[in-house]
């Protein structure tokens, strides 16, 4: 009988590990997303500050690269 306690409580345990590997995958895609999303948008901004510069590609890409 301690065999078949023992089996619910080992299936407990992998139902528990199930949820908390789910929970980990969803928060880590969400994670991704919004890093990816703050990527584009700091992408976005420099594109537009050096719309604005007025400096040509080779002048910023020189400074940059300094």
């Amino acid at each position: 009988m301690k065999t078949n306690e023992n089996d619910k409580k080992i299936e407990k345990a992998r139902e528990k590990v199930n949820r908390a590997r789910e929970a980990y995958d969803k928060a880590t895609k969400e994670l991704k997303a919004l890093e990816d999303k703050q990527k584009l948008l700091k992408a976005e901004e420099i594109l537009s500050a050096i719309e604005k510069s007025g400096k040509s590609f080779e002048e910023i890409f020189d400074f940059i690269s300094a």
